[in-house]
């Protein structure tokens, strides 16, 4: 039987049998000797201990197995397939990818990606951002450069389509604001700050800021595409300030985060309703009115609540907003670095007020990179954050985090070594789990990953409220027995708490294989058999 079909017949019966090779292509151990320990990068030597990068505190499980499956590659390397957005809408994975100019869709119904869907025309995206909401929707807002015919001046259209659970309709796009030169062409370079927030009544806000006017706008549209502006009339201002954060919840109701001068300041949070028609309210400060913040991050659940993280001095402070009043501020690190500012980011569970804060330091004298979380439950925040990474590794400012509503997070990143010349040596891809209570080891997903051009580096993972991890990333192999084609490829591996997912998982990754050797067949066995099927090993 095709191991393909081998996944399916496993799933529809409580029986199987389990064919497996004694010899080649498997492990070389007799039954008698314990093999070396296995990552879930696929390698056989100790760079799979699961300690590796969690050492920074006492809450590691030495005994717990890994659950990772073997990364799979869905590109196949030859063409550079840019990971552009990830997240889940409603349970179900979804990403967002670039190639040639073009951007393609890709959903995850438990088993498999579906194949790439095109979602947008072939032309140049200079800016996009998404949001999903609880139902499963989705919405996508792009700025593209169209040529006005009339002119034959090139415009800067804001535009955004939606997902209505099943497709992107992009073939009815919505241009939410023209920008415009009357005496040439205007650039969408001049655009920053694009953001865009999707309601739970499919109601939406976007977000710019105009380099060229030193200001920023906003517009909001219905769940029936009425805006509350003409594209081409003038636009809502937010006045000169930088926006840090924008979501809605249920209700169309939200918060707009942002600074109170373009050089940075003072941290603002105001309330936006696109329900009632209201736009945006009046501000509340959130910070020292007396210390000058760099950095701020914003994260809005389903309830409009939304936890506020930014710098005041040396110190990283968080605030919750219960969508009545502003929590007193919690210092979550009093020992940031005097020069730079840190990388944040938060997450908030979509229907529950479990946040998680990541950020990730510089330290200009000493080079070190921190990674370090917190976990919080609306106003209570842990006691002290966790630090991640192995001592003296260097962490990539592309990590990724998420967190449900049962109050699970997890969290990514790559991380390298930079050796005595300052040459970068190959990364290594991590993720560490939080169960609820603490922080498990953190675990190798790939390796000998190439650091000569970081630009590629990509990544996103999701949790879902079944506790199911999906994590996506683009990296370009070492390995020449792996990759020998001249692009990075897009990979994506899975965590379950079900040990006889994971075991499909890794009888559908080897399904390029004749036979699986006599110990992966008798672990695969075990694990099958712990979640309850019969297996019988032949």
């Amino acid at each position: 039987m095709e191991p393909n079909k081998l996944l399916l017949a496993m799933l529809a019966v409580s029986t199987l049998t389990l064919t497996a090779c004694g010899g080649g292509g498997g492990s070389s151990s007799s039954p008698e000797e314990t093999p070396a320990p296995i990552d879930n990068a696929g390698n056989t030597d100790n760079a799979g201990d699961t300690d590796n990068g969690g050492n920074t505190d006492n809450g590691g499980d030495q005994t717990s197995a890994p659950q990772w499956s073997t990364p799979v590659a869905l590109t196949d390397g030859s063409n550079y397939t840019s990971l552009e957005l990830f997240d889940g809408a409603g349970n179900k994975p979804m990403m967002v990818t670039q190639k040639h100019s073009t951007l393609y869709s890709r959903e995850f119904d438990g088993s498999n990606w579906s194949d790439e869907t095109q979602i947008s025309p072939i032309f140049s995206v200079n800016q996009l951002d998404w949001d999903v909401n609880s139902n499963g929707k989705a919405v996508m807002a792009i700025s593209t450069q169209p040529v006005n015919p009339s002119s034959n001046f090139r415009e800067c259209a804001l535009t955004y389509f939606r997902y209505d659970g099943n497709h992107w309709d992009s073939s009815n796009s919505v241009t939410a604001r023209l920008l415009r030169n009357p005496n040439g062409s205007y650039s969408c370079s001049n655009v920053g700050d694009f953001n865009v927030a999707l309601a739970g009544d499919d109601s939406l806000l976007m977000t710019w800021y105009r380099r060229d006017l030193d200001n920023s706008y906003y517009q909001y549209c219905g769940s029936n595409n009425q805006c509350a502006t003409n594209p081409e009339a003038q636009a809502n201002s937010i006045g000169s300030r930088f926006i840090r954060g924008i979501g809605l919840g249920n209700d169309g109701k939200g918060r707009v985060l942002r600074f109170n001068d373009t050089a940075a300041g003072s941290v603002l949070i105001a309330g936006f309703d696109t329900a009632q028609g209201e736009g945006l309210g009046s501000s509340n400060l959130a910070s020292s009115p007396s210390i000058r913040s760099k950095r701020a991050s914003m994260a809005v659940n389903d309830a409009s609540h939304s936890l506020v993280v930014f710098d005041e001095g040396r110190n990283l402070q968080a605030r919750f907003d219960n969508g009545s009043s502003l929590s007193p501020a919690v210092t979550l690190a009093d020992d940031l670095p005097a020069l730079g500012a840190p990388i944040l980011r938060t997450y908030l569970s979509d229907g529950s007020d479990y946040g998680l804060t990541l950020w990730r330091e510089f330290d200009n004298t000493t080079k070190q990179t921190p990674l370090r979380s917190n976990i919080s439950d609306a106003s209570a925040f842990e006691a002290s954050s966790i630090q991640h990474q192995s001592e003296g590794e260097i962490v990539h400012y592309r990590f990724s985090g998420d967190i449900n509503d049962n109050g699970k997070a997890v969290i990514a990143w790559f991380g390298y070594s930079v050796d005595a010349n300052n040459d970068r040596e190959p990364a290594t891809l991590y993720s560490r789990i939080y169960d609820g209570n603490r922080w498990l080891d953190a675990e190798i997903i790939d390796n000998n990953i190439d650091t000569n051009d970081l630009s590629p580096l990509k990544m996103g993972v999701y949790i879902d409220n079944s506790d199911e991890v999906t994590l996506v990333y683009t990296a370009k192999k070492t390995d020449q027995d792996i990759q020998t084609e001249p692009a990075p490829k897009l990979f994506y591996s899975r965590f379950s708490t079900s040990n006889s997912h994971i075991a499909a998982a890794r009888l559908q990754n080897n399904s390029d294989k004749q036979g699986a050797s006599k110990e992966e067949a008798e672990q695969i066995k075990a694990e099958l058999e712990g979640a309850g099927a019969e297996v019988e090993v032949k």
